[in-house]
């Protein structure tokens, strides 16, 4: 507890134990998705904060849009989708959708768009401070048996880490909230990093909604 207590007051991690170890798993799709897992009792302590801290904060600042968390699977946001579009087929309506899938968002996360934010929504600063040391720890990549240099990742957030999720709602929630009530017309839904846009009524003005919107 004590290291912990150090860690966390000074925002360092000790060398001993600044490891992460980034796993490139296929996409179904094509391409790698990187990974990046803590091998050491860092892992441990950033879970513990994800359940304790991490959980509270995300229960002061709850959204509708948010899909793929306890009481709103993912699922759920599939059949809503589904129910929406049967409905506007039985009143003789349109039903519109965009998914708006944000390229590589793990890997593009800016640490001052996040200290921004962070500001914004009464996010701890000490906790933030700590998880982007971890992020940006010095590193050696090892691709198919040629390493690279010692490199210092300037931006990105490891999308294995406990807080990843949080870190993208962090980054996208004053966005999506602020296009929700510019567009009362729309319904939109959110999972991890994808983004759907829904609207639903009279052609002409589907159309027009989701042209502005787009």
């Amino acid at each position: 507890l004590a290291i912990w207590t150090a860690m966390m007051n000074l925002g360092a991690v000790p060398s001993q134990v600044a490891l992460l170890v980034v796993v490139l798993i296929p996409k179904p799709t094509g391409g790698e998705r990187p990974i990046g897992l803590f091998p050491t009792f860092t892992r441990v302590l950033t879970r513990w904060l994800r359940r304790t801290y991490g959980s509270a904060w995300l229960a002061k600042h709850p959204r509708d849009f948010w899909y793929g968390e306890a009481g709103k699977s993912v699922e759920q946001c599939v059949w809503a989708q589904a129910a929406a579009a049967e409905y506007a087929a039985a009143r003789g309506m349109v039903a519109c959708a965009l998914l708006l899938d944000l390229r590589k968002a793990y890997e593009m996360l800016q640490y001052w768009l996040l200290q921004r934010e962070a500001d914004r929504f009464g996010f701890d600063l000490s906790i933030l401070r700590f998880l982007v040391v971890l992020y940006s720890m010095e590193r050696v990549i090892i691709l198919e048996g040629v390493a690279t240099g010692i490199v210092k990742p300037l931006r990105a957030v490891a999308a294995g880490c406990s807080f990843a999720d949080l870190m993208m709602r962090l980054a996208l929630m004053a966005f999506v909230t602020k296009a929700s009530e510019a567009w009362a017309g729309i319904r939109l839904a959110v999972v991890v990093d994808d983004i759907q846009v829904l609207a639903v009524g009279e052609r002409l003005r589907v159309v027009t909604t989701m042209s502005k919107t787009y």
